[in-house]
């Protein structure tokens, strides 16, 4: 593993001190040039006081081109340059504990994060010092640049501000949302994914990192658009990322996963009651509601018809991958066709959300839609132009916008249109 810090340019476009920051950005990127280039001028017009980190396990050529594109417009970050075949985790986690910033955030290279609501919680974080991560609403897109579709509010539940530690880990699997992406104390973040990293697959290595840092102290939802995230394909098709995928495929390793998951995480659980260690009774009726909540959260991803599909399929001797296909269609209606091909992929290994590793299985089918018709997607209704793009927006969009806060209603398409704009003004080429 090489560290390759790049030297200061000579018209640096970047604020990257790190006298100055408080806040790590930390970008995992991985043989994609053109999209780190678009992420790092993006990023550059904001001139904000960020510590960027790339963590960069490219191709030899495609990581010293990188190097000078980070270089040329974010002077001073660290560009670390790992081997190609390094696990995505332990790059993260090796990010993580090189950054000496009392805050830290991730954004994939091919997503955006608005650097105003990055600071905004920063902020709220260093107000609140019992809240461990914050950050806001996010928006999914697609396009190109000069012209994009948002086509949904990814994340928009409420903030886990429970009392305890219990109540909090309930609230995320309620309806269960990815917090990879937000604001943390980076303690608390390292701390989650020392934990994390020792999970084998993707699924309980993501539920992990969100279980634990809900655990560690409350998670802030602001009524802010925090971020974009891209319909692009990802890197990489891992298996065992959703209940739906695991459980039809290999219904025993699922159990064996979630025991190795369940170990740790209770422990944390535990230690937050002062009596844990005198009180058999709280400890078993912590156990009992820790198996109920992900039993639940279980049974709402896959489904009874889910289950009955998978069953009929494996009676009929079906491959494995008619298998899975089968119940997430049984799961979320016949309407799926089974497979469903996304870029080359079949959808149970559609690598956008292998990636972002989300398993809201209510979004799935609507990124299918979405990625299926670039164009006009249906349901486009409302289009907002800016001075470098033209953005549509799906006609749910203002309305989720509204039922989570009504300012956002119109405040929050300006705000993404105002993102994209200057994504689209600020994009460069690698080269």
């Amino acid at each position: 593993m090489t560290t390759m810090t790049t030297p200061p340019s000579r018209e640096p476009h970047f604020v990257s001190s790190h006298q100055e920051s408080m806040l790590s950005l930390i970008i995992p990127t991985y043989n994609r040039p053109t999209w780190i280039a678009s992420l790092l001028g993006y990023l550059a017009s904001a001139n904000a006081p960020i510590s960027l980190v790339i963590l960069d396990s490219s191709e030899p050529d495609i990581a010293e081109r990188n190097a000078e594109l980070v270089n040329r417009l974010a002077s001073g970050s660290q560009h670390i340059v790992y081997p190609k075949n390094v696990a995505f985790k332990d790059k993260l986690l090796d990010g993580l504990r090189r950054i000496d910033t009392e805050f830290c955030a991730f954004c994939a290279d091919d997503d955006m994060v608005i650097p105003g609501a990055l600071a905004e919680s920063v902020r709220f974080l260093q107000s609140h010092p019992d809240y461990v991560g914050a950050h806001g609403l996010y928006f999914a897109y697609s396009g190109s640049i000069g012209k994009y579709f948002v086509d949904e509010i990814l994340y928009c539940h409420r903030s886990l501000d429970q009392v305890t530690a219990l109540e909090r880990l309930e609230s995320l699997f309620d309806d269960y949302q990815s917090n990879f992406y937000g604001v943390y104390r980076t303690k608390v973040q390292c701390k989650a994914f020392e934990v994390a990293v020792q999970q084998d697959n993707s699924l309980f290595f993501e539920l992990m990192q969100s279980s634990h840092t809900a655990v560690s102290g409350k998670i802030a939802r602001l009524p802010i658009i925090y971020g974009g995230r891209s319909r692009s394909a990802s890197a990489g098709s891992p298996r065992q990322w959703h209940p739906v995928e695991w459980i039809a495929a290999d219904p025993g390793g699922y159990l064996a996963g979630y025991s190795r998951y369940r170990a740790p995480l209770l422990s944390a659980i535990l230690d937050a009651y002062p009596d844990h260690g005198s009180s058999q009774q709280v400890k078993q009726d912590t156990e009992v509601l820790f198996d109920l909540i992900h039993l639940r959260y279980s049974l709402d991803s896959i489904k009874i018809g889910g289950l009955s599909a998978a069953i009929r399929a494996r009676m009929a001797h079906t491959s494995e991958d008619g298998v899975i296909s089968a119940a997430f269609a049984g799961a979320y209606g016949p309407q799926l066709p089974a497979p469903i091909s996304v870029g080359g992929t079949t959808w149970q290994l559609c690598q956008r959300l292998a990636q972002i590793m989300a398993p809201l299985t209510r979004l799935f089918k609507r990124s299918v839609d979405t990625t299926q018709s670039p164009d006009r997607p249906e349901g486009a209704r409302q289009i907002l132009n800016g001075k470098n793009a033209q953005v549509e927006f799906n006609d749910h969009v203002p309305a989720k916008l509204d039922a989570f806060d009504p300012a956002l209603h119109g405040n929050g398409l300006e705000s993404i249109l105002h993102a994209l704009d200057t994504y689209s003004q600020t994009s460069v080429s690698e080269s």
